[in-house]
């Protein structure tokens, strides 16, 4: 289920605020087409697991990385 939350006469974001998805679809594809075969896409949200050091030193025989992040 989505909710969305429409915040009228404010800007900058917080409560309320509303992503198009068309937008947002296109600036991650257009991030994750220059990335070689292969590689994964990380999402650092505040429920997942924690990128520490260890994930770091995993990370460096990917292919390569994306990094994304946000609140939902």
């Amino acid at each position: 289920m989505c909710i969305v939350r429409r915040t009228i006469g404010r800007t900058g974001g917080g409560p309320g605020m509303v992503l198009k998805v068309e937008p947002l679809r296109s600036a991650l594809r257009g991030a994750t087409a220059s990335l070689p075969q292969g590689s994964r896409r990380v999402y650092l949200g505040a429920d997942g697991r924690r990128f520490e050091q260890g994930v770091a030193r995993e990370a460096r025989d990917w292919p390569g990385f994306g990094v994304g992040g946000g609140t939902l």
